[in-house]
């Protein structure tokens, strides 16, 4: 499980190859028996729920290929609810994972500024420090996820890495990185960390000098970023051009408005049930090809919404259950002062609004990983459970 934290931000097929040694570890290791005793637990079929639907979603599916590709893509949702219900994790283990999640991210940033920095070095081109040409291994978003959920680990836990300084420079290059990438919600979601930990720091711990330090420092690093990476703020500009109207051109923010309209049009059409698990794509390319959108159809841009994504799919009730799963788990992490496990959720909903993560292998394997890590945890009786994360 640790080599699996450190590689889900190396290539997929790094992650693809632990997931299926971890599974076969678990397979070899037996007492079925007891497993299937601790999986008669509500909260593991909460978990399951969502697969469950799609998997009926496949039954009346038309493009039946594109259902099974999207049953075996998906397939974390089923797996890790199973894994994390049948293994008691003790909290030196936690803490091993979320290092190896953290030092994993480190290097795959590191992978990334040193090709970006070659690529200078032949071309003179500061672009390639910025958004797609950064990062190597995965979409923009979800590299930009993982980052803020290191910040978040490094900032609540103290213990993941040796020394206040090592803690220091990886939030300061982690923030960096995030910032090079120019996802709109990675830059909010990392505010927002700041945010709650500053508020965090004098609510809770009554920590007014570090929080006033850290209000500053933040200030100070937003400041900086903003005079010496102002591409990544124009991409804010454009956002709100295109949220009042004023935009004239098809841009990142414009398209998914439009993409927004027509997923709104086709939950509409089919309320109860939805399309099926294998034809969104093709109602959503119906849809740019009727209104004659030339750019949706060449980029074949899903619903950039998770909740519309999962809605078109299964109708309003696969999205009820959608975010169902995401407030049970939040109500219970915060429930049992699990914050770390609480701020990925709330990481996980902001995504969710800009972009479907669980259509792909990099967004459903690191959130249902860890949301079943602190999941599981959390609902376990009062005396199997302890306080792993402050």
């Amino acid at each position: 499980m640790v080599l699996l934290c450190f590689s889900l931000p190396m290539p997929r097929q790094v992650s693809t190859i632990m997931i299926a040694l971890v599974m076969l570890l678990w397979v070899l290791e037996g007492n079925y028996t007891k497993r299937l005793q601790m999986l008669k637990n509500r909260y593991f079929f909460i978990s399951i729920a969502l697969y469950v639907l799609y998997g009926i979603g496949l039954i009346y599916t038309e493009n039946f290929k594109a259902g099974k590709f999207e049953m075996e893509q998906k397939l974390s949702m089923l797996v890790f609810p199973l894994l994390f219900f049948t293994t008691h994790i003790d909290q030196i283990s936690v803490k091993k994972m979320l290092r190896g999640f953290v030092l994993g991210c480190a290097l795959a940033a590191l992978i990334c500024l040193i090709n970006a920095s070659y690529n200078f070095y032949l071309t003179g081109e500061k672009e390639v420090f910025l958004y797609a040409k950064l990062s190597l291994f995965m979409h923009v978003s979800y590299f930009a996820m993982y980052l803020c959920f290191a910040v978040v680990i490094l900032l609540f836990n103290d213990q993941i890495v040796v020394g206040r300084f090592m803690q220091m420079l990886l939030l300061l290059f982690f923030g960096v990185t995030t910032i090079l990438l120019s996802s709109k919600s990675g830059v909010i979601s990392l505010a927002l960390i700041f945010v709650i930990k500053i508020i965090h720091d004098v609510v809770v711990n009554k920590q007014y000098y570090k929080a006033t330090i850290a209000t500053l420092l933040v200030l100070f690093t937003a400041s900086m970023s903003y005079i010496f990476f102002p591409k990544t703020f124009d991409r804010f500009k454009e956002m709100k051009l295109s949220i009042t109207g004023n935009s004239k051109e098809l841009d990142s923010t414009t398209g998914r408005v439009h993409v927004w309209q027509h997923a709104l049009s086709i939950i509409a059409e089919h309320p109860i049930a939805g399309v099926g698990t294998g034809d969104v794509k093709d109602e959503l390319k119906k849809r740019y090809k009727a209104h004659n959108e030339q750019l949706l159809i060449e980029k074949e841009l899903n619903a950039h919404n998770q909740f519309l994504q999962t809605g078109i799919a299964l109708g309003i009730p696969g999205a009820i259950v959608l975010l169902g799963l995401l407030l049970v788990v939040a109500f219970q992490t915060i429930r049992h002062e699990l914050l770390v496990g609480s701020l990925l959720l709330l990481l996980t909903f902001i995504n969710f609004l800009f972009e479907s993560m669980l259509e792909t292998q990099s967004g459903v394997v690191f959130i249902f990983f860890f949301m079943m890590l602190f999941f599981s945890i959390a609902v376990r009786k009062p005396n199997q459970n302890t306080t792993f994360i402050p």
